[in-house]
């Protein structure tokens, strides 16, 4: 819910009084961390955890985008959760809202499920949850990761001859195979501290 273009086209093309979203909340310290560990492994981030923390408010004014895109360097910014659900409930003030805090998916799944197909008006349904998706993993090369993730002559080529869900299918299938395990350290106490504080607020 980071861009404020989805909400704005959500509330043109579904039945104001039909909407229902649903919002899953990690801790935002820990979802912090491990969006820039995201950034590590896609080969956009460069700086340590610490100087990229310092180095956001810069980076926003250069590449700040509102509309849609991808949320490379919004570390603090796109972990405020208070002030993204205030800009789409003015946007979508009618919808309903059904909110999930991550442990509560993570250590009771069945029953969270099941809330949220009572929210969404549907039929309870057996669902396995035993599979863990989305596991931490770095690039075998970092070199044919950053390459893939930026638009080169090579692929602008190769792109025009191949379907455009093939082409993406292709990438990922690269990107699968070029993934190794990957655990990332405990985050530093002191920014964990840092973060904890500047959060307070909008957890609040």
């Amino acid at each position: 819910i980071y861009f404020k273009k989805v909400a704005e086209r959500i509330n043109a093309c579904i039945d104001p009084n039909d909407q229902r979203f649903i919002l899953i909340l990690r801790d935002p310290v820990l979802r912090t961390y491990s969006l820039y560990w995201n950034m590590i492994y896609e080969g956009y981030e460069s700086l340590t955890f610490r100087e990229a923390i310092n180095a956001e408010e810069s980076r926003l004014n250069k590449n700040h985008t509102n509309t849609f895109g991808n949320i490379r360097f919004q570390y603090k910014d796109s972990s405020l959760y208070a002030k993204q659900i205030r800009r789409f409930k003015k946007i979508c003030p009618n919808a309903s809202w059904h909110f999930i805090l991550l442990e509560e998916l993570n250590s009771n799944p069945i029953e969270t499920l099941n809330k949220v197909f009572d929210f969404l008006k549907i039929d309870r349904a057996n669902i396995a949850t035993d599979k863990i998706s989305n596991k931490s993993s770095m690039p075998r090369s970092i070199l044919l990761q950053n390459w893939l993730n930026r638009n080169s002559n090579t692929r602008h080529f190769f792109g025009r001859f191949l379907p455009h869900t093939l082409k993406y299918k292709i990438i990922d299938t690269i990107k699968n195979l070029n993934k190794k395990k990957f655990a990332y350290p405990s985050i530093d106490s002191d920014m964990e501290k840092f973060l904890r504080e500047y959060f307070i607020d909008d957890i609040l």
